[in-house]
């Protein structure tokens, strides 16, 4: 959705569909949330693959 989101204000831009300053504000946004999805801003508290393949009892 970002890559979409990014695709249309670049042609927004291009085509000066808008004010460069709102161009601006949304692309400032489009980074904010693409750098949110790539590094999350809390640490994981628990994390288990359950690689042994058996979820119902403690996994090792």
């Amino acid at each position: 959705m970002v890559d979409e989101l990014r695709a249309l204000v670049d042609k927004a831009d291009q085509a000066r569909a808008a004010d460069p300053n709102f161009i601006k504000d949304l692309r400032k946004l489009i980074d904010t949330y693409n750098r949110a999805a790539v590094a999350p801003a809390k640490p994981a508290l628990f994390s288990d693959e359950f690689r042994d393949g058996d979820f119902t009892a403690a996994p090792a």
